[in-house]
């Protein structure tokens, strides 16, 4: 590996059975997203939807002082404005690929997850986080704004009034603050995180993919539907799915099984 590759960063992907595990190599720049890891991890996870014995994937990063320290400052700190919307689009596409996964995702969050980070965090179905973990927007700081979909996905996750502190203000977070606020899913001691994450997918990776793949677009459209047209897609969908043998078979089964007797 040249020193330019290094500097980059590099993606490596570990299989715990159907559960593909991401991790963001680039521990000495705080696994800053570079524009080469934003390529690679689109690129992979285009290649994990398509392969069917993967059905979920985990994204972490290197080592345990950071998930994803943001974007990568350097890079930006010297962009033209054409460069810095490509740099946008690239992250918004990324985090909008993560939005449209058919697959269950995961953000492992081992350290802070800043800026970036947490963007592409909350663009996962789920946050499970180490108990030394942090969050926050900080880029109000450099006297810009997230700039991934941060104000949208942050307002879906919090709620307005919290989304607009947390962005406003730029504070960080502990890992307990962000649990309390609904912003994570769980929070483990940083020894299990990596076991219980495991441990957290397998009840849902159990269920059958299609049929967790339109679970999970009907929930994300609840955010951006009226009532009305969401129930409509709901039964469409419902339809959709109920003309599939495997939910026939789903039926029978439960049907089938053995009853208790009162008494």
């Amino acid at each position: 590996m040249t020193e330019a590759q290094r500097s980059a960063g590099w993606l490596e992907v570990a299989y715990e059975g159907p559960v593909a595990v991401m991790t963001i190599c680039r521990e000495h720049k705080h696994n800053a997203l570079s524009p080469e890891i934003l390529q690679k991890l689109e690129t992979k996870l285009s290649l994990l939807q398509e392969d069917p014995a993967i059905r979920a994937v985990v994204i972490t990063g290197q080592g345990e002082r950071a998930f994803i320290a943001g974007n990568d400052i350097d890079q930006l700190a010297i962009s033209e404005p054409y460069g810095a919307f490509a740099l946008m689009e690239a992250g918004q596409r990324l985090v909008c690929q993560l939005r449209n996964y058919s697959k269950p995702t995961v953000a492992m969050v081992n350290g802070y997850a800043l800026g970036g980070g947490l963007e592409l965090a909350l663009a996962c179905d789920f946050i499970l986080a180490s108990s030394q973990a942090s969050f926050g927007f900080p880029e109000i700081g450099l006297n810009t704004f997230p700039g991934w979909g941060g104000t949208q996905l942050a307002v879906r996750a919090v709620g307005l009034t919290r989304a607009k502190e947390m962005i406003m203000s730029g504070g960080r977070y502990s890992a307990e603050e962000a649990l309390q606020m609904g912003l994570i899913n769980r929070l483990y001691e940083p020894s299990m995180l990596y076991v219980k994450t495991l441990g957290f997918l397998n009840p849902l990776i159990k269920h059958d993919a299609n049929c967790l793949g339109l679970a999970k677009r009907l929930c994300n459209g609840a955010e951006d539907w009226p009532l009305a047209d969401g129930l409509r897609f709901e039964s469409a969908l419902y339809s959709v799915n109920f003309s599939r043998q495997e939910a026939r078979d789903g039926f029978k089964a439960f049907l089938n099984k053995p009853r208790k007797k009162n008494g």
